[in-house]
């Protein structure tokens, strides 16, 4: 992922990081080389110190 991204004209943002030993999250942009951003907040579960559950949750792209 970290390859292909910039490759496709992308990158993420991290804007905010919290957490603890069983759930964190995390507020994004992602922005391209054309300009346009979209934002989001990953959601993170632990267990067991690994990770049990992530789902990204995004505005739609805009343009």
């Amino acid at each position: 992922m970290a390859e292909e991204l910039p490759k496709r004209g992308l990158h993420f943002e991290a804007q905010e990081i919290q957490g603890d030993n069983e759930i964190a999250w995390a507020k994004w942009v992602a922005v391209y080389v054309d300009g346009r951003r979209f934002e989001g907040v990953g959601v993170c579960k632990v267990r067991d110190g690994k990770i049990a559950y992530y789902r990204d949750y995004h505005a739609l792209p805009q343009g």
